[in-house]
């Protein structure tokens, strides 16, 4: 995630992800969340204990 920058940065990003996704034949899915208090104290309680794990691939 970057916050900032410019808009080319992450609209590359996305372009050069569905191409690969179209020549390994799966498919790019973007999600987006609107962060609340409920959302992060679930999350909180699941990353806290180690429940889950961050990736960075």
């Amino acid at each position: 995630m970057s916050e900032g920058g410019s808009l080319p940065g992450p609209m590359a990003l996305l372009m050069k992800g569905q191409a690969l996704s179209r020549s390994v034949g799966g498919r790019l899915l973007v999600l987006t969340a609107t962060p609340d208090r409920k959302n992060l104290a679930a999350l909180r309680e699941l990353v806290e204990p180690g429940k889950v794990t961050p990736v960075i691939a």
